[in-house]
């Protein structure tokens, strides 16, 4: 490796524009591989596919398009007007082919409720059969006028109101989609593909409003409109985090090229740190689509966690060098810099790579992609900083805009502050007690819950709440396909089943399925309800005037009827694209943003695919909420154990490079404990954990080890009694790299998505505490045993800074 550095060393300094020619030629190649890579909001690509709620919702996604709705909600004018609308806009919108598959809006109820009889289950039947029964003789009875009740206290038949109560079913629907005070109607469209696909989202979105606001303003003006739905909160959200990372990137460029340049006091800092990490990022995200092909949302943050690591290196090399070369000329300041960092960033570099490539062994799929491209993503930036960074100062030297002052090999080591013995106890003592504090915090940590806290702000999410509201139903129900009508009956009873176990806590509001709509026992059915219309004739000519009378002696005039005979609206959201098979519809009973709740729900339709397949039916389910149940779990279950092997990696790795276990434990003790301190922060600031945050943990474990490595590395250099001097330069640079990876995420803490706001909180308060452990604790710690040991520097040669 060192006659590498050599041979690199030399061609940079005899061609550097040959090396930054060459840098130039990666990064075309590197960009162009990269031009290709998107990106995947999907949560499928969260989860392996070996998963069964993925192999599920894979196998059924084409049949039924899209999960949820395109809301759009149509308010003002006059009810008249808003319903002469609908109908326009829903043949408009359905004329969309190619994104929408059908529109909802109005039902004919009147069809259904004429049917009613036929419908009920025969035992209910029955049941309704001896009620009126029952009823009809007490009329036929009070209905004589010499009929005298001589026992007051006998419990009556219930009247004919309490029939029609008792028997309808308790949410009836009205034949138009409207709010409860019926002043806003909706629109429910369904599209031909699911939310995951953004391109998609947008493009029906598009289609929509231009149909609906086309004509709303051709002949509807006095009509507001408006949108929601799981297709049009995935795109606000999308576009909320898009432009929060957008705000965030602009400020983190400024703020950091500002540090830089206030630390070095050079511009020269500017191309020596970014060209380098601007080939190391390109080929990072080049290897990310030849490995995987596309970015996700946890693998999205990469870009940022890679300049943060990558600034380190460059900044480590460069203040080197600005070291070195007071006392050298340029090719012996360069070979004098890279003999004194490059092993050190090689350690740290390696350490990060593997304490990134313990991801590969967690079950959650975003995890291992992580793991893959950071260990890569580490080790190219640290490459392409030592094999372009001295070509880069080389040519500094030539257009600097003045000359740095004349070499001076020898002269007085500037005198370093001495730091009290009680003070350097008193850092200890804190940190010890830091340590306890967040132990004692560590249970009361826990992952977030309400994923609403976690979402980006938008109209349309709380638009989308309120029409659950009105509706009295949330409108994105699990769907399970069956292969015909039969199979689809007997899983809508195990459906039905958990239902009924649970009661009112049940996470399943209600079950639907096309033999909710069709006849069945119509034989015995037919028998019963030939009886009831027999009944209904006995009814004394002055009960026969009740409305509710009149309208049941007509449904029991009812004919068995068949599937196509069903109106189209009752029909089509049970029917597959490729009319095979059937879906069984099951509705949740509440809001799906409390995760217990969403592990509940996911547990329940889990039931319902396991007694289906105990019966020898296959029954696959698509639902995204139980894939999103199936990512808290699997975080949950990966992140304490990938932070343990990371955790374990790092100790051996640095075990190896350093040789000796005392030396081990001198880099990792401290750092260990800023990152045990992490916990108590997190009560202290109020955050918790969630899927998107949940990525910066690996990222400050390899924060905290570049610093400590650094140093450490520098003091081995150096020897005893130089620990004071050490942290008045590459001390100085691990701050203000520290500083540096926290402004990224610190610029996080203006978004308006909570989500990227929680990264930031949870990444401010990280940096801090390993920066307590690993620039404040271990160097306490080394000037401890140095004077507990009586230990004395060698005398050495002296150190001054060059200025440019």
């Amino acid at each position: 490796m060192k006659s590498l550095l050599e041979r690199l060393l030399n061609l940079s300094h005899r061609s550097p524009w040959q090396m930054l020619v060459v840098a130039a030629v990666c990064a075309a190649i590197f960009g162009f591989m990269s031009s290709k890579l998107g990106f995947r909001g999907d949560m499928l690509e969260l989860l392996p596919d070996s998963t069964p709620e993925v192999k599920d919702l894979k196998e059924i996604e084409d049949r039924a398009g899209g999960t949820g709705y395109l809301i759009v909600q149509v308010v003002g004018g006059t009810k008249e007007q808003r319903r002469a609308f609908a109908k326009l806009a829903a043949a408009d919108i359905e004329a969309r082919k190619e994104v929408v598959r059908f529109v909802e809006w109005k039902f004919d109820t009147r069809w259904v409720t004429r049917r009613a009889l036929l419908l009920l289950e025969t035992e209910k039947l029955a049941n309704l059969k001896d009620d009126v029964a029952a009823r009809i003789d007490y009329e036929r009875k009070i209905a004589n006028p010499l009929y005298v009740d001589l026992d007051e206290d006998e419990e009556r038949p219930i009247g004919f109101a309490e029939i029609q109560k008792k028997y309808t079913p308790r949410r009836q629907q009205g034949d138009y989609l409207e709010s409860q005070n019926e002043e806003e109607l909706y629109l429910l469209v369904k599209a031909t593909s699911t939310p995951a696909n953004l391109d998609f989202n947008r493009k029906l979105i598009a289609e929509v409003r231009g149909a609906a606001e086309k004509l709303r303003d051709e002949k509807f003006k006095d009509l507001k409109l408006d949108y929601t739905g799981a297709y049009v909160v995935r795109v606000a959200d999308d576009d909320a985090m898009q432009a929060d990372l957008a705000r965030s990137g602009v400020i983190t460029g400024i703020v950091t090229l500002i540090i830089l340049l206030l630390t070095a006091r050079r511009l020269a800092i500017v191309p020596t740190v970014y060209v380098p990490l601007g080939v190391g990022i390109a080929a990072t995200m080049g290897f990310t689509w030849a490995v995987v092909g596309h970015l996700n949302p946890v693998t999205g943050f990469l870009a940022a966690i890679l300049v943060g690591l990558g600034i380190e290196y460059g900044l480590h090399l460069s203040m080197r060098y600005w070291e070195e070369r007071a006392r050298h000329e340029p090719l012996e300041a360069m070979r004098e810099t890279l003999n004194g960092t490059f092993s050190g960033a090689l350690s740290s570099a390696i350490t990060n790579a593997a304490a990134f490539f313990v991801l590969i062994f967690a079950e959650f799929e975003a995890f291992k992609q992580f793991g893959k491209i950071a260990s890569f993503g580490v080790m190219a930036t640290l490459l392409t900083t030592y094999a372009f960074a001295p070509a880069v100062l080389f040519l500094s030297e030539r257009f600097a805009l003045r000359k740095p002052k004349a070499v001076v090999p020898h002269t007085e080591h500037p005198r370093t502050l001495r730091v009290p013995t009680f003070v350097l106890g008193g850092i200890v003592a804190v940190m010890t007690g830091l340590v306890a504090f967040s132990v004692w915090a560590l249970p009361r940590v826990g992952f977030e819950t309400n994923l609403l806290k976690i979402t980006g702000e938008s109209k349309a999410g709380e638009l989308e709440l309120h029409i659950a509201e009105q509706m009295g139903i949330i409108m994105i129900p699990a769907m399970t396909w069956v292969d015909s009508l039969d199979t689809a009956r007997k899983v809508t009873g195990f459906a039905r089943e958990i239902q009924k176990r649970d009661g009112e806590n049940s996470s399943i509001a209600d079950v639907a399925s096309l033999n909710d709509l069709l006849p069945y026992d119509t034989d015995r059915r037919m028998k019963l309800i030939g009886e009831l219309h027999d009944l209904m004739e006995k009814v004394p000519n002055s009960a026969k005037e009740d409305e509710r009378v009149k309208q049941f002696i007509d449904m029991t005039n009812v004919q068995p009827w068949r599937l196509e005979e069903l109106p189209v609206e009752f029909r089509r959201r049970f029917e597959p694209f490729d009319h095979k098979g059937t879906f069984v519809l099951m509705f949740p009973r509440y809001g799906l943003h409390d995760t217990a709740r969403l592990e509940t729900w996911a547990a329940d339709l889990n039931t319902v695919s396991a007694r289906a397949t105990e019966a020898g039916i296959h029954a696959p389910i698509l639902d995204t909420n139980r894939l999103a149940a199936k990512i808290f779990v699997l975080i949950r279950r990966d992140g304490p154990l990938v932070m343990g092997l990371a955790a374990l990696v790092v100790f051996f790795v640095i075990w190896i490079a350093l040789k000796k276990f005392t030396h081990t434990l001198m880099v990792t003790g401290p750092l260990f404990a800023g990152i045990a301190c992490l916990p108590g922060g997190m009560f202290v600031g109020d955050i918790s954990l969630n899927f998107l945050n949940v990525v910066v943990l690996p990222n400050l474990l390899a924060i905290a080890v570049d610093n400590s490595v650094h140093v450490f590395h520098r003091y081995k250099e150096e020897g005893v009694g130089s620990m004071m001097r050490i942290m008045r330069y590459t001390g100085l640079t691990a701050v203000v790299a520290t500083f540096s990876n926290s402004v990224g995420y610190a610029s996080m803490l203006i978004a308006r998505h909570a989500g990227l706001r929680s990264v930031g909180m949870l990444a401010v308060v990280g940096v801090l505490c390993t920066f307590l452990g690993t620039t404040v604790l271990f160097p306490a710690l080394i000037e401890l045993k140095e004077r507990i040991k009586g230990q004395k520097p060698e005398p050495r040669l002296p150190e001054t800074k060059t200025e440019a």
